[in-house]
């Protein structure tokens, strides 16, 4: 049995939407969890409350780690068109951090 058979089904146009929506969802948990990591950083140096910020940091893992372990189920290939989206929002994150004024 090889990977994309084991997707919906065997289904091409099934197959094709699911490593879609994989990658979607991957790039909106990415740009998710790295603005919410530059917001984080932001209120810790403006001296923000350490417990919040903790509560916060756990929201985000579990927010990531819920869409990564969803993509799992689908199989191998999704989760990997995940991390792959995951990487492509921080691009997009890192890339507008570098154009804002300092």
């Amino acid at each position: 049995m090889d990977g994309m058979t084991t997707i919906a089904n065997g289904d091409p146009l099934l197959t094709v939407l699911v490593l879609v929506a994989a990658l979607v969802g991957g790039v909106l948990a990415g740009v998710l969890y790295f603005k919410g990591l530059l917001w984080q950083v932001r209120r810790y140096s403006a001296g923000g409350r350490l417990p919040s910020l903790l509560g916060l940091m756990a929201l985000r893992f579990l927010l990531l780690a819920g869409m990564l372990g969803a993509a799992a189920f689908a199989g191998a290939l999704p989760l990997l068109v995940a991390v792959l989206g995951v990487m492509a929002g921080r691009f997009l994150v890192m890339r507008r951090v570098r154009e804002m004024p300092t």
